[in-house]
């Protein structure tokens, strides 16, 4: 029987439902509490307990590979805080700084001291001081350039803080011309090279003129936490990624101490690459859903998959689910089977499925032959794959290591881009080991065999 329009409509909702590229936010219907069964680590309960037992200032990493669910567990830390008489300022990393491009310290302090500034504001209604950050550093990096000796004449007449921050207007265009004018980032840095200490005292008076009007507001011994989201995605272009990875790295090797805000617990969003290249420092990373145990046989976690089905009909609603999947849970298994535990994957196979019963086959629950062909097309989107990555993928496949040869630049990249890419997938439990997505496991016996018997 063809579809009716009611059946069109209740698609088209679930379809949006399923939307994978959106951050769930707290008490959203469609949150599935995955971590909370015991049968997952925590990473958010990790961090939250690290803060609360801190004192009044830390430094905390977290990461988490495309497609996690990293924001949304974020949100739920920041929920989770709040409800402890936190206050919780956050910052989208993306709104200061372009992610194709390398950063240096000096970018990073004045952004972040403008990111508190912006979201005191915005969130908690605080002004911190008489002027806005953006305009009072300004102010400042003109002052410091005028004041510079005649011995550093030459350096001063090309530096940014005479050239250009004279022209901007109260700081607003800084903001804007640190995250779009490359050649104003690099006059910049060259400018404050040599006074790192003193623009890190400045961001630390500021941050505790903050922290004193926060807590003007909201009790003298709140706890403040910063969340600095979204760092992760500087990842650079094709042309420059090795570069901007040199710059990450040599960011949080060499000037972790400066990361830190004075009385403030200072979260930040970090590449998941990072754990390789920055050892002894504790960083939390957001696995994949372990489906299956490390044995050779890759053996079912029961509790596991009860979740990620409860997920699913939580997604789509109980109606939903049935409409779609019938009356058993299982139905979806091989949905979940293909996604390998990636969140989002999983709600792009459900995707498919939504829009081949549309237009193909008419009729509801979804046949085998919808779902079969649904897990085909998210398959092809990972292929063609390239030999050197396939026979790579074979020994993680075999040693469920990370295939990290070295920490080079050239090998984090290799190996950062098949874990963004889902072809590589991460799992904790207890300690970390890794898989191939099982959507590209056929295709990668077939090559490495192939190339046996050329050889």
């Amino acid at each position: 029987m063809a579809l009716s329009a009611e059946d069109k409509q209740l698609l088209k909702e679930l379809f949006n439902r399923c939307n994978p590229n959106e951050p769930l936010q707290p008490g959203d219907d469609r949150y599935q509490p995955i971590y909370s069964g015991g049968h997952c680590e925590d990473p958010v309960a990790r961090l939250r307990d690290r803060i609360e037992w801190a004192g009044v200032e830390s430094l905390q990493l977290f990461s988490g590979f495309n497609g996690s669910g990293k924001t949304t567990e974020l949100f739920r830390l920041r929920q989770e805080l709040q409800k402890k008489g936190a206050v919780v300022l956050y910052a989208n990393a993306l709104d200061y700084l372009n992610p194709s491009e390398p950063l240096d310290i000096s970018d990073l302090l004045l952004i972040l001291a403008g990111a508190f500034n912006d979201s005191a504001k915005k969130t908690h209604g605080v002004n911190i001081g008489s002027e806005t950050w953006w305009a009072r550093i300004t102010n400042y990096l003109t002052k410091t350039s005028i004041e510079v000796t005649e011995a550093t004449a030459k350096i001063d007449a090309e530096n940014p803080a005479k050239a250009v921050l004279g022209g901007l207007k109260g700081g607003v265009e800084l903001k804007l011309a640190l995250k779009e004018s490359n050649t104003f980032r690099q006059k910049l840095r060259a400018f404050l090279e040599n006074r790192l200490g003193e623009l890190k005292k400045e961001v630390n008076r500021f941050i505790e003129e903050g922290v004193k009007a926060l807590r003007a507001k909201h009790g003298a011994g709140a706890t403040i936490v910063f969340m600095f989201d979204q760092l992760e995605q500087i990842s650079g272009s094709l042309s420059n990624e090795r570069e901007v990875i040199s710059s990450i790295e040599r960011l949080f090797a060499a000037h972790l101490d400066k990361l830190k805000l004075p009385l403030v617990h200072t979260l930040y969003t970090v590449p998941p690459w990072l754990p390789f290249v920055l050892h002894g420092q504790e960083i939390e990373v957001l696995p994949s859903l372990r489906l299956w145990d490390k044995d050779p046989a890759r053996t079912h976690i029961k509790p596991v998959w009860t979740a990620v089905r409860h997920l699913i009909e939580r997604r789509l609603e109980k109606e939903g689910f049935a409409r779609l999947f019938g009356g058993e849970l299982s139905a979806a298994d091989p949905l979940i089977e293909a996604s390998g535990g990636q969140f989002r994957d999983l709600l792009r196979l459900i995707r498919e499925v939504l829009v081949r019963v549309s237009t193909q086959s008419e009729t509801l629950p979804a046949s085998k032959l919808v779902i079969d062909g649904a897990i085909q097309r998210i398959r092809e989107q990972y292929l063609p794959l390239a030999e050197e990555d396939a026979v790579r993928l074979s020994s993680i496949e075999e040693h469920r290591g990370s295939g990290l040869r070295d920490s080079s630049p050239e090998e984090v990249s290799r190996t950062n881009r098949l874990l963004n890419q889902h072809l590589v997938l991460y799992f904790s439990n207890g300690g970390e080991y890794y898989d191939i997505h099982p959507l590209i496991r056929d295709e990668v016996k077939k090559i490495v065999q192939r190339l046996n018997v050329k050889e």
